[in-house]
């Protein structure tokens, strides 16, 4: 029969004199938060001619032609041009396509094309901080088989 009395609270019991580790909250930033990239509009060394290449090179601005064009070349646009060559190719549309791919690319660290991208290609598993269900052993903190409510220790 459950009753106020006979509940389980929600604070960890200190029956025994059981130590518990300090709980961390799940909004706390990390202990060792990466350094965080600062935006630079034309790259780290400014504007320079590669930059200008960059604008006028069409292969640069088609979509997803660009993204290939930069894996098989190893060649990087900074936000800078990427915006100027987009808006002199394709006006106001081209701007606004350019503004969404310098904000998605700076949020996640791919640029919109190299998300379609890798829906079509096949991308090496990287190790993250996901884990299956599986994986997880839940351990309840309180026995209900003895008449006593002793944490697990």
């Amino acid at each position: 029969m459950l009753s106020v009395e006979n509940q389980t609270s929600w604070m960890p019991s200190r029956i025994g004199g059981a130590q518990f580790a300090a709980q961390e909250l799940a909004l706390d930033a990390p202990k060792e938060a990466p350094p965080k990239k600062e935006f630079s509009l034309f790259g780290e060394d400014g504007f320079t001619f590669a930059d200008l290449i960059d604008v006028v090179n069409p292969l640069q601005h088609i979509p997803l032609i660009s993204t290939f064009y930069r894996e098989a070349s190893g060649d990087q646009i900074a936000p800078g041009p990427r915006v100027l060559g987009s808006t002199l190719f394709f006006g106001p549309i081209g701007f606004a396509g350019a503004m969404a791919n310098v904000m998605v690319e700076e949020s996640t660290g791919k640029d919109i094309g190299e998300h379609m991208a890798s829906w079509i290609t096949s991308e090496p598993a990287t190790a993250t901080a996901d884990a299956s269900a599986a994986d997880i052993a839940y351990t309840p903190a309180f026995t209900q088989d003895s008449g006593q409510q002793d944490p697990i220790i």
